[in-house]
């Protein structure tokens, strides 16, 4: 590249380096420096411990449990529901393709919609109450409750899997099962043999994509998971730690944690998709 272009793509490059270093490298490595002080010493005199990180382990072993439970189960209740409903969409109903990629992009509005969408349904008086009551279940123990929190994460990130799991699909060349087709494998051993393989990095990535989103989710555990569960995930316990009990110290500590991982996702997402990111 000539010194010149080298020279404008630097420049072209600068206002999105800024407010990334502004926005994001800043508060990040704010937040880490936070993560090795005792409370709210580092807005006084600061006193650098690592005992924030030896403790949390055993302070929060259950909001360590409940978010890796909850996303991992979310994750894969996506994939599991993406998986056909993307094959379907692209091979055989793509008259209609472009109307439910229309309503995939619903969830994507926030979490918060998601969660009191749910809430005001499950409700006594709400539509999903009167399912429940003919099923003997009352609806309060159905809003507030493991199950439902796990609806609720699920519905959010399902689009991400349904893209990455397109991705591949679509990536997938057809010459291959129709020679497979042609040498007198069946439909289903083709699928099991061909599609389901070359389409492993789509999905595997959507379910670390999925996992990934739902390790921060804060307005689905708090309104769907009531005082109990909502209480107890990671996401929760940083805004009580910080602001609540003002254990700043701590807070920032289980932040980094979540960034740690989100961020290993986030690279790991990226080597199964050969850099194309959903």
């Amino acid at each position: 590249m000539p010194p010149d272009d080298r020279g404008k793509a630097v420049l072209s490059l600068m206002p999105a380096l800024m407010l990334q270093t502004l926005f994001f490298l800043i508060p990040v490595s704010m937040i880490f420096i936070v993560s090795f002080t005792a409370k709210d010493s580092f807005f006084f005199e600061p006193k650098y411990v690592l005992d924030n990180f030896i403790r949390m382990f055993r302070v929060y072993r259950i909001d360590f449990q409940n978010t890796l439970l909850l996303a991992g189960i979310a994750g894969l209740i996506d994939v599991v529901l993406a998986y056909p409903f993307a094959y379907i969409l692209l091979r055989k109903v793509r008259r209609f393709a472009d109307v439910f990629r229309a309503i995939l992009i619903i969830p994507l509005f926030g979490e918060l919609y998601i969660a009191y969408g749910l809430f005001y349904l499950t409700l006594p008086g709400g539509p999903l109450s009167y399912i429940f009551e003919a099923l003997g279940i009352p609806p309060l123990a159905a809003l507030y409750s493991f199950p439902m929190t796990i609806l609720g994460l699920t519905i959010y990130t399902f689009p991400f899997v349904v893209y990455n799991i397109g991705i591949s699909l679509q990536g997938i060349d057809k010459s291959l099962e129709e020679a497979a087709l042609c040498l007198g494998e069946s439909r289903l051993g083709t699928f099991f043999r061909i599609i389901l393989p070359l389409s492993m990095p789509g999905l595997l990535s959507g379910w670390l994509i999925s996992f990934g989103w739902n390790l921060g989710a804060f307005a689905i555990p708090v309104l769907l998971g009531g005082p109990i569960l909502g209480s107890r995930v990671l996401s929760v316990q940083i805004w009580t730690t910080s602001l609540v009990t003002s254990d700043f110290g701590m807070g920032a500590a289980l932040g980094v944690v979540v960034v740690l991982a989100t961020t290993a996702i986030f690279f790991a997402v990226l080597k199964l998709t050969r850099g194309v990111l959903v």
